[in-house]
Order: structure tokens, then sequence, then C-alpha cells
């Protein structure tokens, strides 16, 4: 295992390598997506949807703007991303559902755009 183990006096010490990738750009929750904006990430309900209307799946090209888009052009005031490929338009949003930490929906990549969150389960990333 030549250049794992590094020789201090009699000892041999394993030895990390530590490398640093400048080129990489971590995924995000985009703000802004056509005319809609990011509102929040909230819990879905366990007994009801939070977000009654249109629904789709895109499990290869699902994004932020796919969803966005599609909401819209069905005169939806909102949009929600949930388990990475599920998109819910709406024109209001349960009052019982709770805002939680955007930390939450930051789970689940977007197949579409690996440098976009689709929100995660049991999670929605709403557009208004």
């Amino acid at each position: 295992m030549e250049g794992v183990l590094s020789e201090i006096g009699a000892e041999q010490v394993p030895r990390l390598n530590v490398y640093n990738n400048t080129a990489y750009i971590p995924p995000s929750i985009p703000k802004i997506s056509g005319a809609y904006n990011y509102t929040a990430c909230y819990n879905e309900l366990t007994n009801a949807r939070a977000m009654t209307g249109y629904t789709f799946t895109n499990s290869t090209g699902m994004t932020v703007d796919v969803c966005t888009t599609s909401c819209s052009a069905k005169g939806y005031l909102l949009a929600g991303l949930q388990f990475g490929t599920q998109c819910y338009c709406s024109n209001a949003i349960s009052a019982s559902a709770p805002i939680v930490d955007d930390i939450q929906c930051k789970v689940l990549v977007c197949p579409g755009n690996k440098l976009q969150y689709c929100s995660a389960g049991s999670r929605l990333q709403v557009y208004s």
C-alpha cells in the first residue's frame, strides 16, 4: 500500500490525501422559475394532499421549470415539487401543511437538471 502509510519514527501512520474539486457546483433550490418565485418548503399532509388540482410525474426530465411551466399553462397559481419526479399544481395550499426548513427540500435532485433540487418524499417545494 505504497503512498497510503507514512513512517513517523518506527511507527507507520495512515495518511489521507484531501482534494478540492473547484469545478463542482452543488445543486440548489432555484429562487425564480419563469413567473414563479420560490415560496417555501412544506411538510405534506399524512391524511390528504396539501395541494389539489393537476398532478403529473416525469421520472427522466423533471425540473423546476418543467413543473412551473406546466402549472402556468393550466392556469394554476401554485406549483409544487415532491419526491424528485412529481409536480402538483393548485390554487391554494392547505393551511394544515406546516412550513419546514428549506434543508428538508434539499434532498433529491431533479432528474432533468442535476443542479436543481426537486424536493423530497413527503415534502413540497412550492412556487407561487
